[in-house]
This record gives C-alpha cells, structure tokens and sequence, in this order.
C-alpha cells in the first residue's frame, strides 16, 4: 500500500519529468542535426523527403534518447553522458533510413550489410545513401566508446530486418512465426541501443530490455495497422480477429517484461522510475486498442481490418481526450503492477 500511495503522490512530478525530458531532446535535436538536415535538404536530389525529415526529428531521433535512453540510464542508475546522448540521437537518426534500405529501396540485403559492417568501403548512390552513412559512421560510431560490443549487436538487427521480409503477405507466413519475427526484432533493437552506451548491459538487464523491446515492437504495430495493411505487411495485428485476444498477448508480454526489471540487482527506485517511463509507452498503445476493441464491437464483433477507413484505424494521440485516456491508462496500470510484481510469471 505504501508503494501505491507514493506512486499516486509522484505520478504527475513524473509525468512532468518525462515532458521536460522530451522537450530537452527537442531542443537538442535542433541544436546536433538541424544544420546537417539543412544542408542535405537544401542539395538534395529528391531521395531525402519531407516524411524523412519528419521520421527523423518527430520519432526516432527524439524517442530513443528521451525515452530509451532515460530506461537505460534509470536502470544503471547513472544518467546519459554527452558522448551516449549523442550516439543515441544519431542511431535514432538513422533508424527509420536503415528500414527503407530495405522496404523502400529494395535494396540488396547483403550490401546493406556492408552498410553496417564497413560503411567506409560504400560508396553512396545517392543523398538519402549518402545522410545515411554520414550519420552512422562519422556521427554515431565516433561517440561509441566500446565499438566491439556495438559490432555484435549489429548482427542479429540485420537479421532481423531480412526475417521481417517474411512478413510481406506474398509469403503466407503462419501467425506464431510472424510473433517470432516480432518480438525477436524489439528485443535485439533495444539492445543494439544499450550497446551504444559505455556501461555494458549485464545478461539479466539484457533479458530484461530484450523483453522490453518485444512490448515496444508489438505496440508499434499496433499503431502501424493501417500503414501495413496498405503495405501488405502481415503483423499479429493486421492477422487478428480478436481484440481481446491482442490485448491479452500485449498484456501478458507487459507483465513478463515488468517482471524481469524488478527481479535486477537494481534499487527499487530507479527501477519504479525505468517501469514509469516505459509504462508511458504503453499506455499509448492500450488507448489504441481501446480504439480497435470500439471498431470491432461496433459491428459483428470480429476484427476486420480490412473493412474499416482510415480515420478509423489511426489512433490520434495528439487529440485531448486520447492524452486524457493515455494519463488514466497509466494512473491505473502502474500500480497494479507495482502491486502485482512478485506474482507475475
């Protein structure tokens, strides 16, 4: 009971934080890349688009820092250098760039590899190739201490992306392998963001994130849905009949992930801090289903995704009563899960 009093107190000096956390990310981003986007826009041969840029400073760049790297440093229990804040800035940067390697340019899944593997030896085809590499290899990796544990991080989220080829709906890919693919994606994309950082993850805080970046993935499909419908990607979302069944899977893998961060050698607090801000995350993505559960309950009570607009499908998180149902989403998912830790599996 103390513990859910004391989440209740803090909860909204927290969300607090976590606003002042975004905007400082916001600011840094104008201040680290905005010369650079300049710079190619301004000479740019078309490749490098506005929906690019957009990626870039409203997404990536700005959620794996301000949201992934306060994870990371509340579980060390030692804030971001410089050096980290940077090597994270520029891996989100580039993050939406290395998927359209492959789903928007097509492009050979073993010189993609050479991208990651020796980005010197490439010589770019083009600007948006060209931001690419300039990104990664003279921003990112120059603020990487340990480049060795990086390296290996770097090979199973290539394998990754050529496993999410089978998720294009030519291949008829079967839902549990689809889940496979899914989650195997989050897990080793978080954990090639905590390589970045110079105090290597331990196996436990490894299980931990990988876990974590399982959730992270799923809920992002979820919020895909209408995007790889029109894509002809096949997600655990688009393949669903059941909302009820998907909140169950999310909710089960929300719990098994809140499990392991409390089982860490960490303080109580700074873990109650890390499960806080990923609990943000998360609570975006229950306020999305909630949206899809209305979409199926208004009809037949089968999901079909098929059949429903765009309007529909999007879930507006700019909209006040969205943020209203995120902020009670998370003012009442926290402590029970604060509460219900030791009994989870």
């Amino acid at each position: 009971m103390k513990q859910l009093a004391a989440h209740y107190l803090l909860f909204f000096p927290r969300y607090l934080r976590f606003a002042w956390l975004v905007l400082y990310q916001q600011w840094f981003l104008k201040r680290e890349l905005l010369n650079d986007i300049n710079v190619f826009v301004a000479g740019s041969d078309a490749t490098i688009t506005a929906k690019d840029i957009n990626k870039i400073t409203n997404y990536y760049a700005l959620g794996v820092p301000a949201v992934l790297g306060t994870i990371f440093s509340r579980l060390r229990g030692r804030r971001l250098s410089l050096r980290e804040r940077l090597a994270l800035t520029y891996l989100g940067a580039i993050t939406g760039l290395f998927d359209d390697l492959f789903d928007r340019w097509h492009i050979d899944p073993s010189r993609i590899y050479v991208f990651m593997d020796n980005p010197a030896s490439i010589k770019p085809e083009n600007d948006f190739e060209q931001l690419f590499l300039h990104w990664y290899e003279a921003r990112a990796l120059s603020y990487i201490a340990d480049k060795e544990a990086f390296r290996e991080a770097c090979t199973p989220v290539f394998a990754a992306q050529k496993q999410s080829m089978l998720q294009l709906r030519q291949h008829e890919t079967d839902v549990e392998r689809i889940k496979e693919i899914t989650y195997f994606k989050g897990g080793v994309s978080l954990l090639f963001y905590r390589s970045a950082l110079d105090m290597q993850a331990d196996s436990a805080e490894q299980e931990a994130l990988y876990e974590a970046g399982a959730l992270l993935q799923l809920g992002n499909d979820i919020f895909d849905v209408y995007k790889d419908l029109r894509s002809g990607v096949m997600t655990l979302v688009t393949e669903t009949t059941d909302i009820r069944l998907l909140r169950k899977e999310f909710i089960s893998q929300m719990h098994r992930t809140i499990h392991l961060f409390y089982k860490l050698n960490r303080p109580v607090s700074d873990i109650n801090s890390a499960v806080h801000i990923l609990m943000a995350g998360v609570s975006r993505c229950l306020v999305c289903l909630d949206q899809l559960q209305r979409l199926q309950d208004s009809g037949d009570g089968v999901f079909r995704p098929h059949a429903y607009s765009r309007k529909q499908l999007i879930c507006d998180m700019e909209k006040p009563i969205n943020i209203f149902r995120m902020l009670r989403h998370h003012w009442l998912v926290v402590p029970a899960s604060i509460a219900a830790k030791e009994k989870i599996k």
